[in-house]
């Protein structure tokens, strides 16, 4: 599959990728003052888990066993001067995170993404694609569209969404083999848009699907993908939904369609009934409203069923601020969010998706990673407005096209 990266006869500037299911093409982070602690910082390799079992307490959210990935040379990604997709996005979140991540996680070094596990969710014509693209963008010398008007590649696109995707199965796995307990991945581009055959919204790659794949096909593990970006992951929707062992659910502005990408119907449930969309039928919901929907919703169908991994689609442009968004979650509404999926199990990756408020994104992703290195406790629980009417409306459609499926029927 070489050529599907790479043509044998052109020049590239991003080290070859390793097309092994379990290659160790680990580079360098860029930047070297924060180097990775190195193999003794994961827990030995255990046995991958097949039988369900809640993890919960099994060792907590211990900060020992949390890791942390993040490589300076994804702002390599070039977008243009006005487009929401910056590459600052991450260096403002590494910024605001290094310190709890020097001091409480395990730095795990970066990695490229194998043709092999491209392969798992998109087709040879969609990684062929990227590839030609980012080489016409850098003969060109500007940037060239990907799929639609708002989704670009540079000459600098190809190694960032490599590594993007390489960060985040790398992390997922390592959660999966107990090497760690958990974790956050800060990436870009991002990639819930991104679907099998095509790059949207921003997103080359959908990378917490391809760990998800990874995940269960490999390590044979039940995963959930709990997606709390403003806007519904069409592309995961698209290559999941006819799994039953990996759980969808998104908590999304929909308006009836109205809202960006226009899926996320609260009454599709996927072809096996796997997926669970929380769809908001109005802008302007925050923590009361989000807490509301995890109590009702997210909770009792997480604890049904029971999965091995969860995979957080972290997108933060539901924060308050957020010019795309038009929600109004604060970090300690991420934080309460965070909790309550460490009650069901200690086995939780964060990957940035979405979030264009510099300082919004990067404080609520700050207050993720302190609940999952422990360093929140013994700050007082955060009390939160009673939800919205409409909102708990909204919530009460989804609890009955639930109830119409074979599957995750919330517990009453």
């Amino acid at each position: 599959w070489e050529d599907l990266l790479y043509d044998s006869t052109s020049s590239h500037s991003t080290a070859p990728v390793d097309h092994s299911d379990h290659s160790s093409n680990s580079t360098q982070p860029a930047d070297s003052s924060l180097a990775w602690v190195g193999q003794s910082a994961l827990r030995p390799q255990q046995p991958a888990r097949s039988d369900g079992a809640n993890l919960a307490g099994r060792h907590g959210l211990n900060a020992a066993d949390v890791g942390y990935v993040y490589d300076a040379r994804m702002m390599a990604h070039e977008t243009g001067q006005y487009h929401p997709e910056q590459p600052a996005r991450i260096s403002k979140v590494h910024q605001a995170c290094e310190v709890v991540a020097r001091r409480c996680c395990a730095i795990v070094p970066p990695k490229l993404a194998s043709t092999v596990d491209l392969l798992r969710g998109h087709s040879a014509e969609h990684i062929r694609n990227i590839r030609q693209t980012c080489e016409r963008a850098k003969a060109d010398n500007e940037l060239h569209l990907l799929g639609d008007e708002d989704t670009v590649a540079s000459a600098g696109s190809l190694e960032p969404a490599l590594l993007a995707a390489g960060c985040t199965i790398e992390m997922a796995e390592a959660i999966a083999t107990g090497r760690l307990e958990s974790g956050m991945a800060v990436v870009r581009p991002p990639g819930h848009h991104a679907c099998a055959c095509s790059a949207t919204g921003f997103c080359l790659f959908n990378n917490v699907c391809l760990a998800a794949l990874k995940v269960a096909d490999v390590h044979k593990q039940r995963v959930c993908i709990l997606d709390w970006d403003a806007h519904h992951g069409n592309g995961t929707v698209e290559m999941l939904q006819h799994r039953d062992d990996i759980l969808y659910i998104s908590l999304h502005r929909w308006e009836e369609g109205a809202f960006y990408p226009g899926t996320g119907d609260p009454q599709h449930t996927g072809n096996k009934g796997s997926v669970v969309n929380i769809g908001w039928s109005r802008a302007g919901f925050g923590d009361g409203e989000y807490m509301a929907a995890f109590d009702m919703v997210v909770c009792p169908v997480l604890r049904r069923f029971e999965p091995d991994l969860i995979l957080v689609s972290g997108g933060f442009d539901a924060a308050e601020g957020d010019p795309l968004g038009g929600m109004r979650v604060t970090p300690a509404g991420y934080a309460a969010m965070t909790r309550a999926l460490g009650v069901i199990t200690a086995s939780i990756l964060v990957t940035l998706e979405g979030g264009y408020d510099l300082d919004a994104t990067a404080t609520s992703a700050r207050a993720v990673l302190e609940v999952l290195v422990g360093s929140d406790k013994g700050r007082s629980e955060s009390r939160f407005d009673p939800p919205d009417p409409i909102a708990l409306a909204d919530i009460g459609q989804v609890q009955e096209a639930l109830a119409k499926t074979s599957c995750w029927v919330p517990r009453k």
